[in-house]
This record gives C-alpha cells, structure tokens and sequence, in this order.
C-alpha cells in the first residue's frame, strides 16, 4: 500500500458511519487479559513520546482502585496490544479510546473520543515488523504523514514528515498541497541501541535543533 492508496483508504473509513464503526470495535473486544500503565505503553508512531518531550509511563502491578490519568491496554491472544482505554482525572469511563488492528504488513489505528466520535485513523506500513510508512488523518482531514529509514541493524535513522493542519496553517487547499516538510535525525551510542539524541529541523527552519537527550548521556 502506497501514500495515494492509504490516503483513499483514510478516505473510505471517515466516509463510515461513526458510531456504528465504534460499536463494531467495541464488540470485538473480549479480551481479560489487561494491564494498567501511567502513560500509553505501546508505540503508536515511534518515539513518540520522545519527540514530544514527555516522560514515559509505568506498568502498573495491579489495576488501580483510581482511573484517573490512567491507561488500560487490552492485549490478544498472541499477548500484542489492540486496544487502549484512557481515563481523565476522576473519572470512571474512558476519555479516549484506541483500537489497534493488523491485517498483513499492514497497522490500522483508530481513536475516539468519550463521545464515541473518531479522533483520528492511522494506517501504517510494516516491512519485517518496523514501520516503513505512516499516515495519521482526524476528522478535519488534517494529517501527517512519515517516513522511517533505518541502519542495517534496524535502527531508526531518520524520518521524513510532511505535517498539514488546517489550523495551524490557513491555507485549507485540501491534500497535498500547502505542507510543512521536516526531518527527524536520530543518533546512537556508537554501535549501542541506545539512543543519545534526537535531532529535528524544526519545519524547515533549516536548522537541527536537539529535542531530546539521553538523561545518562
């Protein structure tokens, strides 16, 4: 699946009913095999929380008696998460609800919001279990779109990204024009698979600004 064919794909799942489309997730889920975490434990593009600057999250060792900024994640019987609650503060039902499906070499996202509306979709590209391509489109037909390189040994390199966002830029021009275009560089400790630092030209400011460095550096 190519970016054309995935953005027609994106296409065709917001064209769907919304609500029947959250029913039909939600009544695949029978999973009972749970576990509880701070955070979103499970990478839905990656890095991505290093790239924004936030903390990870910890598994928690037993449900907790408060939901509050908590997160549930659902796995298979392969033990691979496919679904992800998470709570507000004081809250006892879900703020947000995230379905992870693969067919093939292919990962599908989809998110909605405590009123059972879609978020956003997210379609993926797998080649050996990595993802090589990722669209990310909300219900407002912003997107943004990656692209991941790695080294011979599996280690993300860089990542291309083309960003559009209707309400950062004014321009509403529907897809693909008027796109932000930038670069994540991501560098190792030598041959380690630990990761010293991120790199990011900051949207074209034709600059590496570092965004994130390894606390033990």
């Amino acid at each position: 699946m190519n970016n054309e064919q995935i953005v027609l794909e994106l296409d065709k799942i917001f064209s769907y009913d919304g609500e029947l489309l959250f029913k039909e997730k939600i009544d695949n889920m029978l999973s009972t095999n749970v576990f509880w975490g701070t955070s979103v434990l499970y990478d839905i593009s990656p890095y991505e929380l290093e790239r924004k600057g936030l903390e990870k999250g910890k598994m928690l060792d037993v449900p907790p008696a408060d939901k509050g900024n908590k997160f549930c994640h659902f796995l298979n019987e392969d033990e691979n998460v496919y679904a992800i609650y998470g709570y507000l503060p004081k809250k006892d039902e879900p703020n947000q609800y995230i379905f992870i499906e693969n067919i093939g070499n292919i990962e599908y996202i989809f998110s909605f919001d405590n009123l059972k509306k879609i978020e956003f979709v997210q379609i993926s590209t797998l080649e050996n279990g990595l993802k090589k391509l990722l669209i990310n489109m909300d219900s407002e037909c912003n997107y943004l779109e990656e692209e991941y390189k790695y080294d011979n040994s599996n280690k993300l390199v860089s990542i291309n990204r083309k960003h559009k966002n209707i309400n950062i830029f004014k321009n509403t021009t529907n897809f693909p024009h008027n796109i932000c275009v930038s670069t994540f560089i991501f560098e190792y400790a030598g041959d380690d698979t630990t990761l010293l630092n991120i790199k990011w030209d900051a949207n074209t400011l034709q600059e590496m600004r570092v965004i994130y460095t390894h606390k033990n550096k």
